[in-house]
């Protein structure tokens, strides 16, 4: 399965804020594999988890997840329950934003996710720089810069 309609390019990356990583989950395997793999070439520190309960695992013992790249149907704690609760510990003054993608994704996912703070929605197949976009902003909202707010990334 390729889920990026094109690979990563050896260009030089983005500047990433070195203190933030960005924590992938999808209860595909592969899927998990080709993001952590394509983000690293970019300069991406990256955290994997399969399931919403390892990744919310991951999320309330660390401080430094500053974006979480999260699918929505898996089993278990889906994406949508993901995300609400990640809004939820934000009330407390975390900053974690959350990017949603799907390979089955309805308009009505898009606006579940996006009433819940998603910075994003991606339809897979997406494309690198579609994600590298969505990452921007979310890492800029990550690290107090609300100015991006208004900016939500839909694909």
């Amino acid at each position: 399965m390729t889920l990026f309609a094109a690979l990563p390019t050896a260009e030089s990356p983005p500047p990433v804020p070195v203190h933030w990583q960005v924590l992938i989950v999808d209860d595909e395997a592969a899927v998990v594999e080709e993001l952590a793999h394509g983000l690293r070439l970019r300069g991406y520190r990256i955290l994997t988890a399969t399931s919403g309960a390892e990744a919310w695992n991951l999320l309330t013992t660390r401080t430094d997840i500053g974006v979480a790249v999260c699918d929505i149907r898996m089993p278990g704690m889906d994406g949508h329950a993901l995300t609400q609760a990640i809004a939820m510990r934000n009330c407390d003054g975390h900053r974690t934003q959350v990017i949603m993608i799907s390979g089955h994704g309805t308009s009505h996912d898009e606006a579940i996710a996006t009433e819940a703070g998603a910075v994003a929605f991606l339809n897979k197949p997406f494309r690198a720089s579609e994600l590298r976009t969505a990452l921007g902003i979310a890492l800029q909202r990550a690290g107090g810069d609300d100015q991006t707010s208004g900016n939500a990334v839909n694909a």
